[in-house]
């Protein structure tokens, strides 16, 4: 599923959380639930980019909650890198 996190990082930033409780992080999960977060990655990047017209900065993290351990996977927006040395 995804949430909008405690504490935005930017107004647009978003959290995947897959419903298998997992706590070593995604590469762990069964291959139909790593599938569907990748696609739901991508859904979020593309609106991103052209919504927005920034990139997806994306890391995890397996964390301990009331439900058990989950894997949070945090895609926040940002300005794109122009390969100068500037965003």
């Amino acid at each position: 599923y995804m949430a909008l996190p405690c504490g935005l990082l930017d107004t647009h930033h978003v959290l995947i959380v897959p419903v298998a409780h997992e706590t070593r992080g995604s590469a762990y999960l069964s291959l139909e639930s790593y599938k569907e977060m990748e696609d739901t990655k991508e859904n979020i990047r593309s609106f991103v980019r052209k919504s927005l017209k920034k990139d997806l900065f994306v890391f995890e993290r397996a964390m301990q909650t009331k439900g058990g351990y989950h894997c949070h996977v945090q895609c926040v927006p940002i300005v794109p890198y122009n390969g100068n040395g500037r965003r």
